[in-house]
């Protein structure tokens, strides 16, 4: 079922202007095909535009018992087969952060999923704790990380004992959860003064985004909220972050999982492209592309 947003959370403003319709049928699909990098289908509810603050969100969204049901069972066998290539784009992240901060610490992931980047964390000397509804991935990641700590849960409802955290890190987090505002208000309770925070987000208004427009892989059904960098600037700002970096954000995938992720949406290119792109090989074939993501450092 899914059910409409009241307002934005941002701003608190109800009036809004369509971006985008949504995808031809979205509503009598059966949601368990949307989700995860191992979904099946692509598509998205109606986007709208804040007239207020120029937030943009889905319009409607699944209703809550169903998300927490999906997002507990979830299995993302696909997640786990692009290992080498998120190993690759985790370990630069923190890179980063270590040269940001100059020494090491305690970390929290936030939606942690099977612990890859825990791991690289891990092995540049911090302390991690990772976060995940999922419970096969947390299963994956206790086995992976066997020094770190990993539970089960939503970041609204995690009750943790390894606080406070220097670094926290919410990747592609945000945009999946009810109220962003909330979340943020959340983490800032777990991380300690001076403290860094770090997060993946879509830009809605990147040129891939803009340029892509109704094909823009980041349109999905599972996301709720379309950040830009002046959204995301206000909303961290507002509870009392400094934005001290804001900047593109690059994957690296294989040709393989290019062509899986087009798959998804419907069409005919897409569907030959998915095809086509199934060939032996390919798989180890790997490319960094732009998204239409961006990365954001603040600093509590």
């Amino acid at each position: 079922m899914a059910l409409e947003i009241p307002a934005c959370d941002l701003c608190g403003e109800t009036a809004c202007t369509t971006l985008f319709q949504a995808t031809s049928g979205i509503e009598r699909a059966n949601p368990l095909d949307y989700y995860s990098s191992s979904r099946s289908r692509g598509g998205h509810f109606e986007i709208v535009r804040c007239n207020a603050c120029g937030l943009a969100r889905s319009l409607h969204r699944d209703d809550i018992q169903t998300r927490q049901e999906i997002y507990g069972r979830l299995q993302d066998p696909v997640y786990e087969q692009e290992m080498g290539n998120r190993k690759v784009i985790f370990n630069r992240r923190m890179k980063n952060i270590v040269s940001d901060l100059g020494q090491t610490g305690c970390l929290l992931d936030v939606g942690c999923s099977t612990g890859l980047f825990a791991a690289e964390a891990t092995k540049l000397g911090w302390r991690v704790t990772g976060i995940d509804p999922a419970e096969w991935a947390i299963a994956i990641a206790r086995q992976r990380v066997p020094s770190g700590r990993f539970f089960s849960a939503s970041v609204e409802n995690a009750k943790l004992i390894d606080l406070p955290f220097d670094v926290i890190t919410l990747w592609d987090v945000l945009e999946h959860v009810d109220h962003p505002a909330d979340v943020v208000k959340q983490v800032d309770q777990w991380l300690v003064p001076g403290g860094r925070l770090y997060l993946n987000l879509p830009n809605i208004e990147s040129l891939i985004a803009r340029g892509m427009r109704t094909h823009w892989p980041m349109l999905l059904r599972e996301h709720l909220w379309y950040f830009s960098p002046g959204t995301i600037r206000r909303l961290l700002q507002e509870h009392g972050y400094t934005v001290i970096r804001i900047r593109p954000n690059r994957v690296r995938f294989s040709i393989a999982n290019i062509g899986r992720r087009l798959g998804q949406h419907a069409g005919k290119p897409r569907s030959n492209f998915k095809e086509s792109a199934s060939s032996p090989g390919l798989e180890r074939i790997n490319l960094w592309i732009p998204t239409g993501e961006m990365e954001i450092t603040a600093v509590k």
